[in-house]
């Protein structure tokens, strides 16, 4: 894995850092004026998108019959920079994005051996005590009845489909020619 000033002589990079999965900051170089505590900001802000990443790859992998995990890297662009972020989601740059050579950037950020990045995944996350897995629904709270399914939000939805219960989708009933919903638009 490249060090620090290393990633920094790639074209285009202005800061580089490395942060821990609680989002500690590990350390940072930049070529520009970033104060220590836009460095931590930064760190915490690229473990959190990380730990998302992992948790969907983590999911996707059990769903599906594709390998998403362990992660590698991600990257973000938006204006005129890219967060561009390898080591196993827990070393990355800031970019300018049209002076980068995304090529060159992701050979150096993203090793093959991703075995020396810390542990990522829910499951290796020792459970705590008396906490429910955010995948189990809500028990039932007296005198509320369970929400509609038109009431459930994107999570409820979501979390019933991977647990498998999910409701089967309700056809709705169709006009004669079989293309607009009964009573037309």
């Amino acid at each position: 894995m490249a060090t620090l000033e290393e990633l920094l002589d790639i074209e285009g990079v202005i800061a580089a850092g490395e942060f821990d999965p609680d989002g500690s900051l590990v350390d940072f170089r930049a070529s520009m004026d970033m104060s220590p505590e836009m460095a931590q900001m930064t760190a915490q802000f690229c473990a959190t998108v990380t730990m998302m990443f992992n948790t969907l790859a983590g999911s996707y992998t059990r769903l599906s019959d594709m390998q998403w995990i362990p992660q590698q890297g991600w990257a973000y662009s938006g204006g005129d920079w890219t967060v561009a972020v390898g080591g196993g989601g827990y070393k990355g740059v800031f970019v300018e994005t049209a002076r980068a050579d995304f090529n060159r950037l992701f050979e150096v950020l993203v090793e093959s051996d991703v075995s020396t990045a810390p542990p990522t995944r829910m499951e290796e996350a020792p459970p705590r005590t008396g906490e429910a897995s955010p995948l189990e629904p809500e028990p039932q709270r007296a005198g509320h009845p369970e929400r509609r399914r038109e009431d459930r939000g994107l999570l409820d939805n979501a979390r019933e489909a991977l647990l498998g219960q999910e409701e089967p989708r309700r056809e709705v009933p169709r006009g004669p020619r079989g293309d607009e919903p009964q009573g037309g638009r």
